[in-house]
Order: structure tokens, then sequence, then C-alpha cells
């Protein structure tokens, strides 16, 4: 066998394998060049070498039959193969290609976010659109676009799933709607749109204040405040020295006003603030003067003015009142004491000069004390008139009979007090009731009570001179005042009314939100639309409406800041532009129009093969077309063959996709679709796709059990293509003549086996074909060795019996077996001499016999398939000198002469074959000449002349 032959038996072809043959782009994938060695051989050293196309993949080859690859990229996709090489033998030996196509893991879920939060920003400000994506590997490239045009801003490639773009100083004319997408070379992922608003802060408002040339307390006075610059809505508030009068807004920009009715307590610095969420701007100050008129001086007087002058001035009367009548009236009494007067005469003389309507009846000069009251009276009894000198300033009405009756004042008419006369609705406010005692009756209990119009609030009487009101509404807008008492409730005393104005707070920044960002709904899905406000107080009526139709979805009002209408099912038709309305009493507030976009998920695809031939060869073209009939685009289309990705294509406004393939054999399979547009992939069904294609060239493999093919051993002939489609049909050779044939109905290789015989010996090859062609694959020798058959020994000459002296040719032959042989001679089994025959025939062997070299003889034949032996034959030498006069055994007869100089001159030495012992004849002989021609010329062509002749004695 030749040195193919060999080679395969030390080793076979090693084979490649791959952890995965469709590894993800950024995964690591593990090669594997795996072989067989046979039992014997399992302590081969091998060293391994790893390529890709024609490149190797490391430095060199190691003794490692794996390698790493940590992570593969597209650009890896390829075909692979191994080497393994026994350098002891200088042996290589390459496995099959193979086959690896990274898989790019496409572009899902683009999403655009910008910052800062609220897809609003104000000018001047920096703003950032980031683009993002849930999944996708590879350099992935985003761009930015402006407008449902979609003019291109800027793109970006990187390794990575997220991109930013910056606007560094944001202006009014890039407010817009913008989108991005991202794309790694399976077709653009789109964002949804998103809004940007640009806000402008607003500019220093201007305050007007407009009233008649000299303002007059009556007047109402009309305050406007307008910022010049600033996006809407803008929110005024306007301030009496620094003190917030109220708020309006303007949803649409300009300015906003405030009326105020004047008082003379309104003359004072006036300003105004304009607010749209960046920074609050501050009006100048702008004094105001209010004149009250002389006549009609005390009507323009406040509540609280008045309160407050009237308090002072009864308290300066009292006073001065109580100081006059302790003068009158103690300076007499004491007179009295001091002369020792009684009581009763003195009143009786008063009595009797006034004449009292009433009867005189003893009375006792005492001073009494009312604990319960905490009120000091004294009472001068004269008949029946009693005088009671109390302190107040209460107005009381007495009958006209009674005895006159002058009380001193206990405690002062109690003044209300409200943390705010313009609360805000929802705030609250607390109302105090003050009162003043006198030092000494500073232990006195007082109850309080508080009214608005007339009705009490609380539970009536408390000692507490405070009560809350948590939150005000409007309905508690009017007049309050309070009531002082003692615990008796004998005294009471009401503090002036003042009135309370609950302010309320216009709606201010109404925003709809849906529950879902982008204001993207499933079809059949739920759909929340939130309406909320930022400022606004009291009852909140909230509308709902769609644009275009402006038909009223809905209604709710709500003691709260934001309200939800919910649409429970919603359909494709429900897609279009929403916005919402809030109104607390002072006009609707619209908020911006949101697009809601009803998104529908899709259908399972229909799939189909578009080919032109009925029958696919490999280098065809198929297109695989995917459509979903129904779903809302995009819809990314994922193509795949035995559920491995090929390759996928979207289809921005909807419709189907299609992607074309290059065929080859290894096509034949299972073909099947996907699509999805976010809310859920559907699969199509499976499609079964044969392509035929010509089978590459076989290759043959001679196994035999042994190294060496021998005679009625069992090859076994392997033939295999590494493409083609099937069935393949291989034929087995023999030179050109064919052996058997093997069908392989689905690939792979088929075997033939053959008995050897010495016939065998020759050239093989195998074909290979699926009927687009046969290929033929290389041939391979094949030497089949004959053992040698049971030699055959014979002598030459008579057989019967040798005479000492005689030479005796032995020959020895094997009838068969293949050449070189290797033969042996042996007497009584001692090896005489050997011979080697490079040709069939034998081989000889001659001997010079002596009577010792009677006995048995034998030959062996090896061409190291195992040696053979042959029968032993007998050779019985005998002496004397019958046969042969003389026999020469000199060593030399060089003399060309036919003369021997030695031993002696002119002697040879010769022996007289006898029973007996030899005698030593001395001679003269000469050779004799040729008895012809031809012997002559045949001795002289010799290279040595040979010894034996004929001699004659001298």
């Amino acid at each position: 066998m030749d040195s193919k032959a060999t080679e395969c038996k030390l080793f076979p072809r090693p084979i490649l394998t791959a952890s995965t043959s469709y590894p993800r782009e950024g995964n690591p994938v593990t090669l594997t060049c795996k072989i067989h060695l046979p039992p014997q051989k399992s302590d081969v050293q091998l060293r391994f070498c790893f390529f890709r196309e024609s490149q190797s993949l490391k430095s060199g080859c190691s003794s490692s039959p794996e390698l790493q690859i940590p992570t593969v990229w597209s650009k890896d996709s390829g075909s692979y193969w191994c080497e393994a090489q026994m350098t002891i033998y200088n042996i290589t030996k390459r496995s099959p290609r193979f086959q690896i196509r990274v898989q790019r893991v496409p572009i899902s879920d683009v999403r655009l976010e910008t910052h800062p939060m609220g897809r609003w920003v104000m000018e001047g400000d920096k703003l950032v659109l980031v683009c993002s994506v849930a999944k996708g590997t590879g350099d992935i490239t985003f761009f930015w676009y402006r407008g449902v045009l979609g003019l291109n801003l800027e793109a970006k490639t990187l390794r990575s799933l997220t991109a930013e773009l910056e606007i560094t100083s944001a202006r009014e004319r890039d407010a817009d709607q913008y989108y991005c997408a991202a794309d790694n070379g399976y077709g653009p992922g789109l964002s949804g749109l998103v809004n940007v608003t640009v806000r402008r802060p607003v500019s220093r408002p201007v305050l007007t204040l407009r009233a008649r040339e000299q303002a007059v307390a009556g007047d109402v006075l009309e305050l406007h405040c307008e910022a010049l610059r600033g996006s809407p809505p803008i929110l005024y508030r306007f301030y009496f020295e620094n003190v917030t009068l109220g708020n309006r807004s303007a949803p649409s920009g300009g300015g906003a006003s405030f009326n105020l009715s004047l008082t003379a307590e309104h003359s004072g610095n006036y300003s105004c603030e304009a607010d749209n969420g960046r920074r609050a701007q501050r009006s100048e100050v702008v004094p105001l003067q209010v004149t009250v008129p002389v006549g009609d001086r005390s009507n323009h007087l406040t509540p609280g003015v008045t309160e407050g002058l009237l308090g002072s001035l009864g308290l300066v009367i009292v006073i001065l009142s109580f100081c006059f009548w302790i003068k009158r009236k103690i300076a007499p009494t004491m007179s009295i004491l001091a002369s020792g007067t009684s009581p009763h005469k003195g009143c009786a003389k008063s009595a009797e000069k006034e004449h009292s309507p009433t009867d005189a009846h003893p009375h006792l000069f005492n001073l009494q004390e009312e604990d319960q009251l905490g009120i000091h009276s004294v009472n001068v009894g004269c008949g029946d008139e009693v005088y009671s000198l109390v302190y107040h300033i209460q107005q009381e009405q007495k009958p006209p009979a009674a005895p006159i009756s002058m009380q001193a004042e206990l405690f002062l008419h109690p003044v209300l007090i409200a943390s705010s006369l313009q609360p805000t609705e929802g705030g609250p406010v607390t109302l105090t009731c003050k009162t003043w005692l006198p030092p000494q009756k500073s232990h006195v209990q007082l109850q309080v009570r508080f009214f608005r119009d007339s009705q009490a609030l609380g539970s009536g009487w408390s000692s507490s001179p405070k009560f809350q009101i948590s939150a005000v509404r409007p309905e508690d807008s009017g007049f309050y005042w309070c009531e002082a008492s003692t615990v008796s409730h004998r005294i009471r005393k009401q503090s002036f009314q003042f009135k309370i104005h609950v302010q309320r707070i216009p709606i201010f920044n109404v925003n709809l939100e849906t529950q879902t960002p982008g204001g993207e709904v499933i079809e059949g899905g739920k759909l929340l639309l939130l309406c909320s406000v930022a400022e606004g107080t009291g009852n909140i009526t909230f509308f709902w409406y769609r644009a275009n139709i402006e038909t009223n979805l809905g209604r709710k009002t709500r003691g709260s800041l934001s309200a939800e209408l919910e649409i429970p099912v919603v359909k494709e038709s429900d897609s279009g532009e929403y916005y919402c309305e809030a109104d607390n009493g002072y006009g609707p507030t619209r908020s911006k129009v949101v697009d809601i976009l009803v998104r529908i998920p899709v259908s399972r695809p229909g799939f189909i093969l578009r080919t032109s031939e009925a029958q696919l060869v490999a280098g065809d073209v198929v297109e695989l077309h995917c459509e979903a009939l129904r779903g809302s685009p995009p819809i990314l289309y994922r193509f795949y063959f035995e559920n491995v990705t090929l390759g996928n294509r979207s289809a921005p406004s909807g419709g189907g996709a299609s992607f074309n393939l290059s065929l080859t054999a290894e096509h034949s399979g299972n073909y099947s679709c996907e699509a999805d547009n976010g809310l859920g992939a559907q699969q199509s069904e499976v499609v079964t796709l044969s392509v035929s294609g010509p089978v590459s060239r076989p290759i043959l493999i001679l196994e035999t059990p042994r190294a060496q093919a021998v005679v009625g051993d069992v090859m076994e002939l392997h033939c295999e293509v590494l493409r083609g489609s099937t069935p393949i049909l291989y034929q087995f050779y023999r030179g050109d003549v064919i052996l058997g044939t093997s069908t392989a109905p689905f690939g792979g290789r088929a075997s033939f086996n053959l008995s050897l015989t010495a016939e065998h010996s020759g050239n093989y090859s195998c074909e290979a074909d699926n009927g687009l062609g046969a290929q033929h694959s290389p041939r391979v020798s094949l030497k089949v060795t004959v053992p040698v058959s049971r030699p055959v020994l014979t002598f030459g000459g008579s057989e019967a019996g040798a005479v000492e002296g005689d030479v005796v040719e032995l020959h020895c032959e094997a009838l068969r077996g293949s050449p070189p042989i290797l033969y042996q001679f042996y007497y009584e089994n001692v090896t005489l001499g050997n011979s080697s025959a490079l040709a069939e025939g034998g081989v000889s062997f001659q001997l010079s016999l002596t009577v010792e070299h009677s006995g048995n003889y034998s030959c062996e034949a090896d061409n190291g398939l195992g040696p053979q032996r042959s029968e032993s034959k007998t050779l019985s030498v005998t002496g004397g000198l019958a046969a042969l006069p003389y026999i020469l055994t000199a060593a030399m007869l060089s003399d060309r002469q036919g003369y021997i100089p030695h031993p002696p001159p002119q002697l040879l030495h010769c022996s007289q074959v006898r029973y007996d012992e030899p005698v030593v004849i001395y001679a003269k002989m000469k050779k004799a000449p040729p008895d012809n021609l031809a012997e002559q010329t045949s001795r002289r062509g010799s290279a040595q002349e040979d010894a034996t002749g004929n001699y004659e004695n001298i």
C-alpha cells in the first residue's frame, strides 16, 4: 500500500465542530478539532491549527484541540476548518469546512426621551435628545429627525444601546416634533413622535393702574399686569405692600387684570409678578394715593379701622366719666361718713326734697361683691331708690320708672381679628375674638362665640377666644363678628362686623396625559385620559373632547386637581387628537392637543417562496416574502431557516417584506417568517424547500485490518462527498472496472467491502452522482501481498548419491508468494546460507561436499507474512577413486599457463578418493585448453577465472 493508505491508517481525518453554528453577535464560540485515534495509536501526540477561510486564527498550532473565541461579530462569519499534525511522521490532515454564520440581534423597542423631562425646555437651556433601544448588537447607528417630514439632524454610530444628541442652547424655533431611528444592519427601527416645547421666560412685567386721575375711596381700581415676552400660560400675581391681593391666569399669553374697590387704607405701593414656570419677574412699584371726601370720610373707613377708633374713643369717654363721677359721688359720701350722719337721714332728706315716687324703705349703706360675675357695685339705698354704679360701655335700655343705674365697665367690647380678610379658597382661616380685662379682674372667666352673618359658627359658646376654619370655600364669604359674655351670660358684648372675601384661584396649566408614554394604546385595551391642573381651587369641572369632532366625551366635577376619563375598549377608529378643559368658575382653560394612536397587533403572516424554476438548484435565487394582512406599522419581519435567523426586513408603512437568498445544497429544509410590531410577534406556517445541488468531488478511503493488505483480508472502501443534494449514488472502481454500487438516500458516505486476492492489487477510485453531474475521486493505489507457499528443495545432479569432492547445487523455490522472498538453506537445521529473490523463481546454493555433508537438508521461504519450511531431503556423500582419480584441493589456480607455483613448485596436492585414509600424490599438471571457441570466449568475459576446469598430467 502507498503512503496515502499508510496515512489513513495512522489517524483518520479530523472533524471540526463548534459550540453553535449560528452564534449571536457578542457571544463566545468554542471550536473543537475532533479526531478518533485507534486504540493502538492512542499515545500519538498531535498538534492542532484552526483557520477561518485562509487565515490562521492563532499565532501557531497547539496541542489543545479546542479554540475559544471570546466574542464573535458579524465579520467573523465564514468557513472554518482545522488541521491535525503528527510531527514525528510529518503528516498533516485537514478537516472538512464548517460554516459559521454570526447572527446579529435586531433592533427592538426604539425610544426617544428628552432631558429635562416633561418634553419642554426653557429658551437658552440645554436640550438633550436620548435615543435608546431595548435590544440590539453590534455597531448601532442612531439617527435623529425633526418634524413629520423627517429633517435629519445628526447620525452617530456606537457600540452602545443609547446615544445622545445635545442642543446646547434651545431656541423658540426648536419647538417641534422629534423622533429617532436605530439601525444595526437589519433595517431601521423608529421611535414614536415626541413633542418638544421651547418656552420663553417671561420678561419683567409692566403694572398699570387704571383709575381716574385722583383715586377716591369707593372707586374701583383696575390693576393691569402684562409681560411683553414669555410663553403662555402666564400666572400674574398682584401685591399691595408685598401682600398678595390675588392672581389671574393668561392661558394664551398677554396681560391680566385685577379689580379692587378702594378704601382709604388702599393708599400705598402696588406691584405685580409674572410667572410661567421658569423664574418669576416682579414689576416696578407703582404708588397710589386714595383720597377720602371730607363729608363722607366716616363712610369710607373699613370696619377694622372704625372699630379701632370707636374702641379707643369709648375707652377715653369711660375713663373721663368715671373720674368725673368719682369726684362728684365719693366726696359727699366721705363727708357724710366723716360727720357721723346716718345714711338714712341724708337719703331721707334728699328724698323729701326730690319727692321720690317710690316708697321710702330703710336701707343700709353697704359694699357688696358678686363674686360669680366679678362685678363690683356700690348700692346707695335711700327709701325705695337704689343707685347701682357699674362701669361699662354697652348701651342698656332702662324702664323710665326704674332707679338710675350706673354700672362700672367690666370688660371692653371684643374685637374680631382674622388671619386673612381675603383668604385663598381651600386655605385655613383663624378667627380671634380679643377682649381686655382690667388687671384687678384678670381672673374673670369669659366665653365667646362666633358668627357669620346671623349664623353661629361651631358648637356655640367656648372658653377659647379662637375659632379655626380649616378650609374655606367661596360660600364662606360674608360678614363675621363675635360675642363675649360672662359665664352667667348676664353681660354680653358684640364686636363690630367685618367682611371676609374668599378668593378662588383660577385654573392654571391644564395638561392631558395618557397611561402610556407617547399616547399609544393597543386595540382592545383600556385608555385612560388624565386631565390635571397645576393650580386651581374649589370644585373643578373637567371636560374631555376629541379634536375636529368637538364631541364631548365626558364631564366630571371634582374637588381635586385631576380627574380621569376611561375608555374601556379602544378601537382603531379611536385614533386621533384629544384635549381637555378645566373650569372652576373663571371660565374653561384648555390643554394642549395629545395625539392618540391606537395600534393594532399583527395578524399571523402569510409566507411565500417565490422562484422562477419548479426545480431549485444550487445557485438559484429564491425570494422569501412575508406579509401580515393586519397590523399597525412599522412591522419588522424576521426570516428563519430551521429556526435560525436568516435576516430581517422592516416595513415602515405596513404591507409585506421580502428577503432574497442565494441557494446552496445546504439550504434544503424548513423555512418560516415572523411579523412583529412591538405588540406581540406572530409566526407563519412552515414551508419546506428542497434544493438540488451537484455533488462535490468525492473522497475515497481504503480501510484494511492491518497496515499491509494481504490476500484473504476484507477491505472496506468508503466514498463520501461534502456537498450535494440527496439521494447520491456511489460507484466503486478498480481501474476502470466497476466493483459495485451503493446509495446514500439522506447523504453521507457509502461503503463497499471486498475480499482481497492477489489479483486485487491496482488503482481504486469511486464516483458520486445525484443526477446533476457525476464526480470522480482521486485514485488510490493498493498492493495486495501474497504469503509464500511451502517451498520445494531440490539437489542439482544425481540425488541418488554424491561423492566426496562433488559440488552440489541446492535449489529452493516457493511456487506462490509476493517478492521479495528471503530463502535460507539448512543442514541438519543449521543454517548454511541465505539468498533473496527479488522476482519470481527460486534461488540456489552450491556446496562442495565432504563425507561429513551426508545428512538431512531443508530450506525456508519468507516474504514478511510468515516463513514456510520445505520438506527435509537426505543426501549421502561417499569416498574413493572409482568415481574420480584425483580431486584437486588447491586453493589457488592463478597461473594462466596452467602451472601452479605453490606448494612446492611444479606440484599440486591432490587427494585420492578412497574409503581409507587419503594418500598425497604429487604430479606436474597443466590446464587443458577449452574444447571449443564459445567456451573460451565465455571464460574470458568472467570477472574472475573459474578454478574448476580440465587439467592434464604433464
